[in-house]
Order: structure tokens, then sequence, then C-alpha cells
């Protein structure tokens, strides 16, 4: 039976966030388990720019909490003034869903008369249909927001999410129409789109706040000296000092925006045409360059996101024909050598693109491939980007935007030349330096050849 406390309790949620978060919410630490949300000053102030800035961009230091915040004055903002409808977003779907994971471990810790009836409540959806609200998590991608209207964004770890400057775009009808956005994120370095906002934050209509380490406190000097132990120098000033201009770690320092970007190239098809593709596990990538007076100009781009041949095939002649291009205009397309070897299927996947694209278009697609190491390769993209006499011979069209991104994310492993891994940024880097290497490195006759490839890792159909 809901009594006078009851209704007084209810009246002071509503009335403030913050009592909500510390009276009522409760959040789960790997080490100590189940906690109450701690009453730290900088949270506080957090809360309150949650509450009445409509455009917020976050750059932190690691473990602050703000993504319990975020969540907690979500889930405050969709009981209490209702008619919310919020959207999380992370770098990979996962992160997102446990955003929507942490709220109902919320929920499920809140007294009976706090807690508003649940309607859909799925793994990515949480929803209270008297308080006419919806929590909910999607995969990203480019397109998101073209598909999904929401009045709060909250994109957590922005710095690392695919498609960002995409994704973003996206979202403009959205916050045009009065949703609220918040960016949080660690520092990936100084060409990611939250980067962007925060260094832009005053000219952009952006709320700009700062998060360190030292405002949490717990982490005194002691928690710092252990912290940092064993903790490169670039990845601590990054992921603890917030420092947006480290670049000791990326494999191609030497790019930046403000002097290999170009805007407004047109392609000219009287001069020398290509392609490039990386087949990716997940991600195939195809990219499109030019020589033009000397220079190599990226000037577009195709990601796929689990994309098969067929979505590869329809892909390129889409883009070719934006330009009014046909394959007599290409001298040939690239792509990695390991693509020759046959599939389980007991044909190559670059076999399967010539198959298919000479099925639509009545063309052979000429491919070529050249052997090389990836570092040999990387030096030949390095000196394309800046040689011994400063000179600059490899630009990318600020069309590319996932391109242009992934230059700041391309990373090297630790105490190695060695680019890592990372699943994200290395499809486009490799679709590069497929094309670097296959025009600008000196001829081996007995290793260079046309190719019939395949494409590892991507949704196959038979032919």
């Amino acid at each position: 039976m809901l009594t006078e406390e009851h209704i007084i309790e209810q009246i002071k949620c509503r009335c403030d966030p913050w009592y909500f978060l510390t009276r009522y919410v409760k959040t789960l630490d790997r080490e100590r388990g189940e906690q109450a949300f701690p009453d730290f000053p900088y949270l506080k102030e957090l809360v309150t720019h949650l509450q009445y800035d409509q455009r917020l961009v976050i750059l932190k230091s690691r473990q602050m909490m703000v993504t319990w915040t975020a969540a907690a004055f979500a889930l405050w903002e969709a009981i209490f003034p209702g008619n919310a409808d919020i959207l999380f977003l992370s770098k990979r779907e996962g992160d997102a869903l446990e955003a929507v994971r942490r709220i109902k471990f919320i929920v499920d810790r809140l007294p009976w008369y706090l807690t508003p009836e649940r309607g859909e409540n799925t793994k990515n959806v949480l929803e209270f249909p008297k308080r006419c609200s919806r929590l909910m998590a999607l995969p990203t991608g480019p397109n998101i927001g073209r598909t999904f209207s929401p009045t709060g964004i909250i994109w957590d770890e922005m710095a690392s999410t695919p498609y960002d400057d995409e994704l973003f775009t996206s979202l403009q009808p959205a916050l045009d129409g009065g949703g609220y956005f918040v960016g949080i994120s660690t520092s990936h370095g100084p060409m990611t789109k939250h980067a962007e906002l925060y260094q832009n934050a005053d000219t952009m209509g952006f709320t700009r706040v700062a998060l360190h380490y030292s405002l949490h406190p717990l982490k005194n000097e002691q928690w710092r000296l252990k912290a940092q132990r064993g903790m490169s120098e670039e990845r601590w000033q990054m992921e603890q000092e917030m420092a947006l201009q480290v670049v000791g770690n990326r494999v191609y320092s030497a790019f930046q925006k403000s002097t290999h970007m170009i805007s407004d190239f047109t392609p000219d098809n009287s001069k020398r045409l290509y392609r490039s593709i990386d087949f990716g596990y997940r991600t195939p990538v195809v990219l499109w360059g030019q020589l033009h007076n000397g220079n190599l100009i990226i000037f577009s781009e195709w990601i796929g996101e689990n994309a098969t041949i067929s979505e590869m095939v329809r892909a390129i002649i889409a883009m070719d024909e934006e330009y009014n291009f046909t394959e007599e205009h290409f001298e040939v397309t690239f792509c990695d050598p390991a693509g020759a070897a046959q599939t389980d299927q007991g044909i190559s996947s670059v076999e399967r693109l010539k198959v298919e694209y000479r099925a639509v278009t009545g063309f052979e697609m000429k491919i070529r491939y050249r052997p090389s190491s990836v570092l040999t390769g990387i030096d030949i993209v390095r000196e394309k980007l800046k040689n011994a006499a400063n000179e600059i011979s490899l630009f990318v069209s600020d069309r590319c935007s996932r391109t242009i991104a992934d230059f700041g994310r391309y990373v090297k492993k630790k105490e190695s030349e060695e680019p890592k891994k990372d699943g994200v940024s290395e499809h486009t880097m490799d679709a590069l330096r497929y094309m670097v290497i296959n025009i600008f490195q000196k001829p081996k006759p007995a290793k260079v050849g046309i190719m019939q490839p395949r494409v590892s890792g991507m949704n196959r159909q038979n032919i």
C-alpha cells in the first residue's frame, strides 16, 4: 500500500535526479560487488550537465563511473519526467547492450513504490508503457540515426566506434528535432569525431566536460603508481591523462587532416584509375584511387559490414556509375595475395568476385596482387605521406571519412613496429597498403601476377 512516506520519496526523486541516484541506485563493481552509487562531487556536477545541457561531449579518464551515471540518469528520465525514448550507442552491439543491462540491474533493486510497470523487456529494449518511455541499445551502423528518432542519444566510447563521422551525421535529424546528445569517450587520438567535437565544442554548440582521474576521491598517488605499471607512456597519456594529440603509437603519425585531406576532388577518367580491396573477416573494404600529377589520391571508399561478395560487386558497380566509370577506365584492381587461396567451397574468393562481376557487367575485372611484407608496405605508405624532403604524394578526399578516421586509430602493437589488428582500422589501412605497394614498389616479375583469388571470412553465397 502506498503511504505518505512513499509519495514524499517519489516527489523527491522526481525533483532531483541526484537524490534518486545517491539514495536508490545500486551499481556493480568487478572487485567490490554491489555498491551504493557514490556521492562524489564530480559525478554530481556531471548529473547537473546531463539534466540541463542539450549537447554534451565528455572526455574522460578510464573507469570514472561515467557510463553508470549516464545509464542511471537515463532511467531517472524514463521513470520520472517520462516520455523518454533513449538510444544507447557504443563501439560494438555488446557494449551498447551493457548500458541496458546496467539499467535492468538498477531497476531490479529499486523499492516497489519507485519501480514502474515494465512492458517489452528484451536484451536490447526496456520499456515502461505507463511512463511512455523506452530505453534501447542498437548495433552501430552508418545509417542508424535515419531509422530511429530518439529523444536522447547516449554514445559511449564514441572515439572508438566505427563509422563515427557517418553515424553522427545520420543522427542530425533527431538532434535537430530537439533530442539531446551525450558523447562519452576516453581519448583515441586527434582524428576521431569525438575529438573534433571536444576541440571545437564552442563553435559547434556543445558543452565540453573533462573528467580527469584526479577528480576521483579514491584515485590518489598510490593508485596512479599502481595503475601506470606496465602501461606504455602513449597509452597512459591517452587513456588516463586524456591527451588528444598523442601520436607516438600511431602507425602513420605523419598523417594529418590539415595536410593530407583534400576537398572537392573530381577524378578524371582520362588518368589512371585504381581500386583496392581488402576482403576482411567481417568488414570488407574497397578504395578508389587515381594518380594525379604524380600524387595518389584516394577519392572514394566502400565499407561493408558482414557483406557478401554479391553485395561487394553491387557496391563497386554503384560507385563506378556515380562517377560514370566502367571497368575499361580502370588500369587494375589490387587485393591481398591471400585472396588466391581456395575456400572450403573449392573456389577462391577473388575468382568468385570476378565471376559475379562479369555476370553483371559483361567485363572481366582485372585483378592483381604483389606479395610483400606488411612492414615493407607500411614504409612505402609512410614515404608517400611525407618523404625525407617533407614532400607529400598521398592524399585522401574528405569523402573517405572512415579511411581518414582509421589513420588516427591504426596503432602499433606494444613494443613493436607491427600494426595491431583491432578489427576496425586495419581493413581500410590494408586496402590502402595493397594499392600503394602495387603502384610504387619496384617490380619483381617473378612474384607479380594476375590472380584468381578469394575473400576470407565474408558471408558466402553459391554462384
